[in-house]
């Protein structure tokens, strides 16, 4: 299977692995936690996964957790939203993917419009290709003072599973710029949580190819 394919040794991981930096250290358990600001950012999809996680940022420390995960296939929109309000998490914003605003056969509108206008949820989704949003990714896993900033609990599997697996494409036996697209929903959603929340470079009245930023609302 795929899972067993790339399973990482972490003592030498694969040189087509994306986040080469990440350890167990990475993984703890953590809560959450009231005082902390909570985010949602999600990664559409029908047959292949939605991925919706649940992440906390703590300001002081510049650090983040990704504390939960509703990570499923063939979830209806409406299901979706009651397990997310099941959780009990005050959250600040959403995020998602600019394919959110895309018309869905599930409703016959788009994503992002079914929530706003059912549920009084407002998404934020900026349109970036995938390899400007690695690094900043990478920076948080570890950075260049050899310090982790980005911490998943241990209950979120499919996200670890996920994450440790994520691995560059080859073509001919080279390394292509872009990860496969393969069982990468839920790192996709952590790229939408990073790219819209924490790109320091980020100047949201700039617009260009790979910096596109909206807020969908009424």
């Amino acid at each position: 299977t795929f899972k067993q394919m790339f399973t990482i040794d972490w003592d030498t991981p694969p040189t087509n692995v994306v986040y080469d930096n990440i350890t167990e250290d990475n993984f703890i358990d953590v809560d959450y936690n009231p005082g902390l600001q909570t985010y949602v950012s999600i990664d559409w999809g029908w047959n292949n996964e939605c991925a919706c996680l649940f992440f906390q940022y703590d300001a002081g420390r510049d650090t983040v957790f990704l504390i939960d995960e509703i990570v499923k296939s063939k979830l209806l929109l409406d299901k979706l939203y009651e397990e997310m309000k099941r959780r009990p998490y005050k959250i600040n914003e959403y995020y998602c993917d600019s394919a959110g605003n895309q018309t869905r056969e599930q409703t016959g509108v788009s994503n992002v419009l079914h929530f706003r206008t059912n549920y009084n949820i407002n998404f934020k989704y900026r349109s970036t290709a995938v390899r400007y949003g690695i690094p900043i990714v990478r920076s948080y896993i570890r950075n260049s003072k050899g310090q982790t900033k980005f911490y998943i609990s241990n209950k979120c599997k499919k996200s670890i599973d996920q994450i440790r697996n994520y691995h560059y494409a080859e073509k001919n036996g080279i390394l292509q710029e872009d990860p496969e697209k393969n069982m990468d929903h839920t790192c996709d959603a952590i790229r939408y949580f990073f790219v819209n929340r924490l790109d320091k470079n980020r100047d949201i009245n700039q617009f260009g190819d790979l910096d596109r930023w909206q807020l969908t609302k009424f």
